[in-house]
């Protein structure tokens, strides 16, 4: 009866085994072994280590922009210009009235950036509206960025780099405010940009692929008069938001393996 008994147990434990190893197989990445989170986890939802939003996720691809040769003469006023790995950009208002973007090759320009008059309207009353600036190691590329006030809220900003061709790459484009942060700690920048407050996009590489990340949809239905920030000395996100019973709540969160996951 003992024999019996001792068999049992042994078949149950071997049983429990096979099971959790089932379980960790199906919710550990195979390529680093760290925890993923549900795939269906679209909203808010409460897990044994907290609260946490999870992302929704995209392959991004670069875009290329159009290129247009113009002659020195075609250009009334350069706004702005930086010298950037041997390349000169510039920005500049054209004789035709428009604002563009574009770098020196030898005697000629390339325009690769077109300003709308809309963006520029609010533009004009700052006196000194545009930046060209330089990047380095964000999502395995090196370039430049240029920024423009086109609003009281609205400042687009863009991220331009040269691949491995020679081709000029529109990598990511956002407004208001932009993050070059190492979130995941793997020795490489990724991008981040906070917009209108209650919206983000989050770039990322992703099994060499590149992903752009965003808030679900709905979430405006679980976090009304949501406000984010992010507090790059402490890695945390900052949501102030107003809860389904209309109370104001402060809460932190982490980037957690494509979600924020609140700190506790």
């Amino acid at each position: 009866m003992g024999k019996i008994k001792i068999t049992a147990r042994i078949i149950l434990l071997a049983i429990t085994t096979a099971f959790l190893l089932t379980v960790q197989g199906c919710t550990m990445s195979e390529a680093t072994g760290d925890m993923l989170p549900p795939i269906d986890a679209e909203q808010t939802v409460n897990t044994d280590t907290g609260q946490y939003i999870s992302l929704n996720a995209n392959e991004h691809s670069p875009l290329e922009p159009t290129l247009t040769t113009i002659q020195p003469g075609d250009i009334d006023i350069i706004y702005c210009e930086k010298e950037i790995r041997d390349k000169t950009y510039i920005i500049y208002l054209g004789k035709d009235g428009g604002v563009y973007g574009a770098y020196r090759d030898g005697d000629y320009y390339i325009n690769f950036l077109t300003i709308s008059p809309a963006e520029l309207e609010y533009a004009y009353t700052n006196s000194d509206p545009f930046e060209i600036l330089e990047y380095n190691n964000v999502l395995n590329t090196d370039g430049f960025i240029i920024k423009f006030i086109a609003g009281a809220k609205s400042v687009p900003i863009n991220y331009y780099y040269w691949d491995e061709t020679g081709t000029l790459k529109l990598l990511a484009q956002g407004d208001i405010a932009n993050y070059e942060y190492d979130f995941d700690g793997d020795g490489t920048k990724e991008l981040l940009f906070i917009y209108g407050n209650d919206s983000l996009r989050f770039y990322k590489i992703t099994n060499n692929e590149l992903t752009e990340s965003t808030l679900p949809e709905n979430i405006g239905d679980y976090y009304r008069d949501m406000y984010i920030s992010f507090d790059e000395e402490k890695s945390v996100f900052e949501i102030k938001h107003h809860d389904e019973q209309g109370n104001a709540r402060d809460v932190s969160a982490k980037y957690d393996y494509g979600r924020l996951l609140f700190i506790p």
